[in-house]
């Protein structure tokens, strides 16, 4: 799994549009969970289910495994500015990244959040990927 995350955090570092957004390549996004001085937007990368197939009691490819990338933003324009390019970057995204090599990649959609008492926006975003490692 920590490979996927590793697969997945480098291929939205590669994306130029999308770290302009973020501003930082080394601090826009985080895996599991952000510094609490971490300068928005940014993302957060979890990984909350990983399911090998399995054949006959033998573990087979690829692995299938619903990740949630969660973005952080002070403005909802910059929220819907985030999502644009991160289901640019990842809906159907196939490649070899990392040593991982990513078979297919699909956008289940996001929630949208609102903290009042921080005025920060949430939007998770949710989706499949299949992969070896």
């Amino acid at each position: 799994m920590a490979e996927l995350e590793l697969a997945v955090y480098n291929k939205l570092i590669s994306v130029s549009a999308l770290t302009t957004l973020l501003g930082d390549t080394t601090t826009g996004v985080w895996q599991v969970l952000a510094s609490p001085t971490a300068t928005k937007p940014y993302l957060v990368i979890r990984t909350f289910d990983e399911s090998p197939n399995d054949v006959m009691s033998t573990a087979t490819t690829p692995t299938e495994a619903a990740v949630q990338i969660s973005s952080y933003s002070d403005t909802f324009e910059d929220a819907v500015k985030v999502t644009t390019q991160l289901k640019a970057a990842l809906n159907r995204w196939a490649a070899t990244q990392s040593g991982t090599v990513v078979q297919a990649t699909f956008y289940d959609g996001f929630n949208d959040r609102f903290d009042p008492v921080d005025e920060v926006y949430q939007r998770d975003h949710d989706f499949r990927f299949f992969y070896e490692e």
